[in-house]
């Protein structure tokens, strides 16, 4: 799905290896009737504790552990073009936020870099620039499906861009992966990055 986080190409690439962890989790050693805190009850989900049944979850999943077969794109959420110097997607506008959020508010979206002739040009997801350190900042938002920034080919282009940006226009280059937005440790991580590169 364009503008999305790779986590459904990832889901599909790997799609036994997902129904057989729900399985094991599923399969409770403390064989509970319907759920339990040994396997799928958590304080986050307390609220729908009622409504869970193991043995269903578990029968449900043993009937579509067969291949996937794919039947069609799922199509992007707007069709309308995002005009340039703002986010292009729901991730990027949740990393917008939390941007504000934190502080760093100077940050322009979708600002195009000219590079050089094998790569032309680099849209970083958000840049920074202040004139008086002339201190550069490039945040790149990545997905991490084999189609796009998971993909071998990918990897190797985004490679050459961060060394590009950093060794011959002195910008240096922060990658975030998408997934970093639900994971507090992590995200704390890249705001510290980002904090102390710009102070």
């Amino acid at each position: 799905m364009p503008g999305g986080l790779g986590l459904l190409g990832q889901i599909l690439e790997r799609w036994k290896e997902v129904c057989n962890a729900a399985l094991i989790l599923l399969d409770c050693s403390n064989q509970c009737q319907l759920s339990c805190y040994v396997c799928i009850r958590t304080y986050r989900n307390i609220m729908n504790n009622d409504i869970f049944n193991r043995n269903l979850a578990m029968d449900l999943i043993k009937n579509y552990t067969t291949n996937i077969v794919f039947r069609h794109d799922i199509p992007p959420r707007t069709e309308q073009q995002v005009p340039s110097g703002t986010s292009t997607n729901w991730t990027e506008q949740g990393f917008r936020t939390l941007f504000n959020q934190h502080g760093f508010s100077a940050f322009h979206a979708q600002k195009e870099i000219k590079l050089m002739e094998q790569i032309p040009s680099t849209t970083p997801d958000f840049y920074y620039e202040e004139s008086s350190t002339n201190k550069k900042l490039t945040i790149y938002i990545d997905g991490l499906s084999s189609s796009i920034h998971g993909n071998r080919r990918r990897q190797e282009i985004d490679t050459f861009i961060t060394q590009a940006l950093e060794n011959f226009y002195k910008i240096k280059v922060i990658r975030i992966p998408a997934t970093a937005k639900n994971d507090p440790k992590l995200l704390d991580y890249y705001l510290q990055e980002i904090a102390n590169y710009i102070k």
